[in-house]
């Protein structure tokens, strides 16, 4: 899976107006951490929500929301996850 360029979530084909204001914040977050490449905890550090309710929209909601948006979540979080465990099996000794 590849990212094709950041993608712009007010492009997508969804009107807005269906949403609630918080699955609009979501969407608010959601593109914050496309273009600045944070975490989820990051993210929901900066938007103030739980980051139990930003993951639980990122990977329940996102996905009928904007198939191309949750695919980019998906190889963010995957490269997350990665760097996490090389800090893990690598620690830098100080």
């Amino acid at each position: 899976m590849t990212v094709r360029g950041n993608i712009r979530l007010f492009d997508i084909d969804v009107i807005l107006y269906d949403l609630s204001d918080v699955q609009y914040r979501f969407l608010l977050a959601t593109e914050f951490m496309l273009d600045n490449r944070t975490s989820i905890r990051r993210t929901a550090d900066e938007f103030m929500v739980s980051k139990s309710s930003f993951h639980r929209f990122l990977h329940n909601d996102l996905k009928h929301i904007s198939d191309d948006a949750y695919c980019q979540i998906k190889v963010l979080l995957r490269k997350n996850w990665e760097e996490r465990n090389n800090r893990k099996r690598f620690p830098v000794r100080k």
